[in-house]
Parts: C-alpha cells; structure tokens; sequence
C-alpha cells in the first residue's frame, strides 16, 4: 500500500511539474511575441509619421493629425504614450494611454542615432517602457521628433489566462488515471516477478519458478522463466555436489583417523618424509628416538637428531631403493635409549597417486 501511493504521488508531482512547464513556456513564449509585436509596431508606426510634414503633425484642425494617426496606425494592447516633441525637448502633441505618466527622455543629437528604440524605466509605477523615436522634418531641414512608447510585457499570470492554463491542465490530469490503470496492467507480471523472489528460500529451492508471459513482457518472461529453471538446476546440482564432499570429506577423516590409529599402535618407530628430508609425520613410538615434543621433532632437520651420516644420506635421498641399515643407540641424540640397543631401519618410497614414477617422499620404518 505505501508503494502504491508513493507511486500515485510521485505521478501527481510529475504531473505538475509538466503543467508547470507548459505554463511557463506559453507565458514566455507569448511574453516575447507580444515584445517582438511592440517593437515592430513602434518602428512602423515612426517610420510612417517621420515621412509626414512637420506642419501636418502639429496643426491639431487637420483631419490627418497626429491624434487621428495614432488611432488608426496603432492596435497593440500594450501602447502607452506619443509625443511630438520639437529639438529642445518641448511637447507639442500628446497621445496617452489611461493611467500613463509620459516618462522624460533626452533626445538623440547624432543624425545616426535619430531613428533608433530604447527602453525607459518608471520608477512610480515600477514597469519599463519600450520606446521608439524618429525625426520629422520640413522644408527647412529636422524640426524635432516622433516618441512612441509601449509597455514592456513582464512574466505574470493574467486572470483572462487562467482559462486557457486550466484547459492545458484538464487533459494533463485526466491522463493520469489511464496512464496509471495501463502500466498498473502492464506491470502485473513483475509484480508477480518480484513477490516470487521475495519468497525464494531454501526451503522453495526445488519449487518451480514460472510466470505466464503477458503482452509486451512476454520475451522478458520467457527468458527469466529460462534463468530460473537453469538457475534451479544449477543449485540442486551444487547442493548435491555439497553434499557428495561432506560425505567424501567425512570419510577420510574416518579412513586418515583409523590408520593413524594404527600407526600409532605399531610397535614400530614410523616416519614419513618428504622429498627434502623432512619428517612429515612421526608416531608415537619414534618420540624415543629424540628429546622434546613431536612438534619439535618434526620440524627438526635430520642431523639435529641423528649422528648417523649414513641414515642422513638415507632420509635425504627420496629416490633410493628399499634399504636396511643396521644401526646403534648412539646413532640417534636421544636420552631414552640404552646404549645396548640395536635397530634396523628401512624405506619405502612413497608414489603419487596420479603420477605412478612420480616420488612424494618415503614410509621410514625403525624397529628394535
């Protein structure tokens, strides 16, 4: 239920903000067209009353007046104010919208710069007006100038717009509902999908994973159907591996416990060493032959305990034929044994089990 709802708010927001969007981009979009119109508007409107005599625009009883030109030559909602001022700036006619303080202004006194626009800022009422100013002559030369100004549109919403911005936001949220209802419907499968695999444990290892493919998503379920059917084979076959190794594991254990049993029965001294002459396993019965722990016998090298250089030679080459050598008490550094003593030692080499001429090392056996 939290899913669902988080889900539902986030396409509500989402939904707003495109409405939020589009409101923006029709707003700026009629804000510069309706900048690009006064622009356009002013500077045909100027050029139109500059190519007029000076006379015409002055004289108010004639029936093509300044007055007269401004109503018919402008239509543009954002017109603010005309002047006819002469070259020191003094008003000689005046065309204003309601409300409109006509701002001051200085006149441009290059001839480049006699038709041109620029904007003018009111401070009292905080808005800019764009202003477009041309010469008017006679037939003494330049007499003064034609000023048309328009309010600059600023970014705001209109209370006439809110019609138009609800008709953009109506279809937008009406989408919503059927936009949610066809992916909810598309969606059931993975829905299905994931509280499957939320659900897979151990204990439904070796159930079947399978989902009815749907529409679009067919070969997406087709092909994880597949996964989960290699996926399940492929972990009864580990699980049964698992279980071939603790079984196979268990019973060397069993086998290496049993023969060390026996060899530690033996009356018999047993040593095994490798190919380096180091003793890698010693019974109980060879502890006599040297002072200390097995531990420290183990890890001793053969003539810290052993005087005999021919049962040095012995242990050292892995690679000699079965041999018995006949040795004394005194041949070994050990306190336990009598000087009357006796022992026979012999080898056995020890094989690879996967390479038959491969030598490992060799069985030593001791005995009194």
């Amino acid at each position: 239920m939290i899913r669902h709802d988080k889900f539902t708010l986030i396409m509500i927001v989402a939904a707003l903000l495109v409405i939020g969007l589009i409101t923006f981009k029709t707003l700026q979009d009629e804000l510069s067209e309706r900048d690009q119109s006064a622009r356009v508007q002013g500077l045909d409107l100027a050029r139109l009353l500059s190519s007029m005599p000076w006379q015409q625009l002055v004289n108010s009883t004639d029936s093509k007046s300044f007055q007269q030109v401004i109503d018919v030559g402008q239509n543009h909602p954002d017109f603010a104010y005309g002047l006819i001022v002469d070259n020191q700036g003094t008003r000689l006619s005046e065309v204003t919208a309601p409300g409109i303080i006509t701002p001051e202004g200085a006149l441009p006194r290059v001839p480049a710069d006699w038709l041109g626009q620029r904007e003018l800022a009111d401070s009292q009422r905080s808005m800019t007006y764009l202003e477009t100013h041309a010469p008017l002559f006679d037939g003494q030369g330049q007499r003064g100038f034609v000023r048309l100004g328009y309010i600059k549109p600023s970014f705001h919403l209109d209370l006439q717009q809110i019609p138009t911005m609800a008709m953009v936001s109506l279809p937008i949220f009406l989408l919503i509902p059927l936009f949610y209802f066809f992916l909810r419907r598309e969606l059931l499968p993975l829905k299905a999908l994931t509280q499957r695999i939320e659900t897979f444990s151990e204990e439904t290892l070796h159930q079947s994973v399978e989902l009815k493919p749907n529409s679009q998503l067919s070969d997406f379920i087709q092909q994880f159907n597949s996964f989960m059917t290699l996926a399940e084979g492929r972990m009864q076959e580990l699980d049964n591996q698992q279980d071939e190794m603790m079984v196979t594991g268990r019973l060397l254990a069993y086998q290496n416990n049993k023969v060390e049993s026996i060899l530690k029965a033996l009356p018999e001294a047993i040593l095994v060493v490798d190919q380096g002459g180091q003793i890698t396993y010693a019974n109980d019965r060879s502890l006599d032959f040297v002072d200390g722990e097995e531990t420290d016998f183990k890890d001793k090298q053969p003539a810290e305990w052993c005087n005999s250089e021919e049962l040095i030679q012995l242990l050292k080459n892995s690679h000699s034929k079965n041999q018995v050598i006949q040795l004394k008490a005194d041949a070994f550094k050990s306190s336990h044994l009598s000087s009357d003593q006796i022992f026979e030692v012999r080898n056995y080499p020890l094989f690879s089990p996967r390479e038959e001429h491969e030598i490992l090392g060799q069985l030593v056996v001791v005995r009194d």
